[in-house]
């Protein structure tokens, strides 16, 4: 069984700047289209509103979401994994 890492999102640090979906879709298929990250920032720009979308099953664990997120909204939860499936 494959173990998929458990990313955690801290909606108030997020600015929504959505460099964690460019990230991830460099990361994953060497391009920058939004539509081929596995993690989506939506932002509601009248009310500031921001929530994230992660598509477990095109998540590869790699972390680079987290690593370029200058608010640190996205943090890897310590010694978590969630197997595959579960």
């Amino acid at each position: 069984m494959t173990s998929k890492v458990i990313i955690d999102y801290k909606v108030s640090q997020c600015t929504g700047c959505r460099l964690c979906m460019l990230a991830c879709a460099w990361t994953g298929s060497k391009t920058h289209r939004l539509s081929d990250s596995a993690i989506c920032i939506e932002v509601d720009e009248k009310l500031f509103r921001r929530s994230m979308i992660l598509d477990a099953e095109r998540c590869t664990g790699c972390l680079a979401c987290v690593s370029i997120c200058p608010g640190e909204a996205l943090v890897k939860r310590d010694g978590e994994t969630k197997g595959a499936g579960a």
